[in-house]
């Protein structure tokens, strides 16, 4: 599973050229890589457990996530035979950010950060819960990737958006010591 470059942007090029050109020796690319490789708390892991390409670490996958809209832009193009596969991976992935802890807001927790608040985080998951939910027509992930988007942009418990231009009420850095 180890080869130059990054396996997102290689995922990525494949499932786009595969979708432009309808050449098979990109769809052989992509189902390769999903027989070789998982979603494993939420990244994209080789079945040695290790970050497949030089990808500088597992955060870098999880906060980019490419490979999951890679995978829903190969699935709205892939070989019926292939697509339960997809949707599998793309469900691993999913689940993983469903499951974690919910605060008393219904946030996922577990992605808040201590740099930046965790709203760039959120908004990542958020953005690639939204492309899953429209891909498989998932309602769980719309409405996890809406409260998040909610959340981040005024409909939190200090009714401040975390967005300069979002909201009439910009908030200060909430999750950081008073100190600082």
């Amino acid at each position: 599973t180890h080869w130059p470059g990054n396996a997102a942007n290689i995922i990525t090029a494949a499932a786009s050229l595969y979708a432009l050109t309808g050449e098979q020796k990109y769809a052989d690319y992509i189902n390769q890589q999903m027989d070789e490789c998982m979603f494993l708390s939420g990244v994209w892991v080789g079945m040695d457990f290790d970050v497949p390409g030089q990808m500088s670490n597992y955060i870098d996958e999880v906060q980019h996530g490419q490979v999951v809209e890679a995978l829903c832009k190969y699935y709205k193009y892939c070989d019926p035979s292939v697509r339960d596969t997809v949707k599998m991976h793309l469900d691993t992935w999913s689940s993983f950010w469903k499951v974690k802890s919910q605060s008393a807001y219904g946030i996922d927790v577990s992605i808040l950060k201590p740099w930046f608040g965790g709203c760039g985080w959120m908004m990542q998951i958020g953005e690639k819960m939204l492309t899953v939910a429209l891909t498989l027509n998932d309602l769980e992930c719309l409405n996890i990737g809406s409260a998040m988007f909610d959340f981040v942009t005024g409909m939190n418990p200090m009714g401040a958006s975390f967005i300069v231009g979002c909201g009439d009420t910009l908030g200060c850095e909430p999750f950081a010591r008073a100190y600082q």
